[in-house]
């Protein structure tokens, strides 16, 4: 059981994702983003935490293929059923498992390449507490609520009548004073194969969760966030090597 426990802790793969389409950003995972193309900086930022042959780039996109051979990783050549708009993330890995027979006892990390910065302690950080837990069934980052926070959210409805979401309410107090929420940044994933075949969610009925600095926190999302990210770029240092 010892023997099996180190295997698993130790035992750690990285997905890069990267679909040819989007809607909102056209070709939005090779885009030139801080002098490179975006799905580089999570590749590199692979490169920085464990080994060459465990790094896959998972794409139905050329530009994207070309920016992985450059580096020598792996590629998933993803199956065009499974880089439409309507497929999701978790039937895009569960093709890419099965695909490279990823066993069970595997921790896959699921980089993003819209999170462009991201720092190695705070990665190092996550797996410690991954590992320290007791059956995990993920791991992630999260940035707390601050300006939208939570008890002010709620849904539109009929006639424009609003309905809050049920949470208690604290008047008179500022937000960064209020109960704290968190949100999940998706700068950071981490989970064990079986966890994900077993519920398929990348999340589990165990979740660990570790406050990312939100000072440093981008999602390349929409050409607004990309207007906010190379100002970002520019004002600091957002790679922790």
């Amino acid at each position: 059981m010892i023997i099996y426990l180190l295997i698993f802790l130790n035992n750690y793969i990285y997905l890069i994702p990267a679909r040819a389409g989007s809607k909102r950003i056209p070709g939005k995972n090779t885009i030139i983003f801080n002098s490179k193309p975006l799905i580089e900086h999570s590749i590199e930022f692979a490169l920085r935490v464990t080994e060459i042959e465990k790094i896959y780039v998972s794409t139905d996109s050329e530009k994207a293929k070309e920016v992985a051979n450059k580096h020598n990783v792996k590629i998933h050549h993803r199956n065009s059923l499974y880089a439409k708009d309507e497929t999701s993330m978790l039937e895009t890995t569960l093709d890419f498992i099965n695909n490279f027979n990823i066993s069970d006892d595997t921790n896959l990390v699921l980089l993003q390449p819209t999170s462009p910065f991201r720092r190695i302690n705070f990665f190092n950080n996550l797996k410690k507490n991954f590992e320290q837990a007791n059956i995990p069934t993920s791991a992630f980052s999260v940035v707390r609520c601050k300006f939208f926070h939570p008890a002010k959210i709620g849904k539109l409805q009929k006639n424009n009548s609003f309905k809050f979401i049920d949470i208690p309410k604290e008047e008179n107090i500022d937000n960064d004073k209020k109960a704290p929420y968190y949100v999940i940044s998706g700068t950071y994933y981490i989970v064990p194969v079986w966890s994900l075949k077993e519920t398929n969610s990348f999340i589990g009925s165990n979740p660990i969760a570790l406050e990312e600095d939100d000072s440093t926190f981008c999602n390349l999302d929409s050409p607004r966030d990309l207007i906010n990210g190379n100002l970002l770029a520019e004002s600091t240092n957002c790679v922790d090597y």
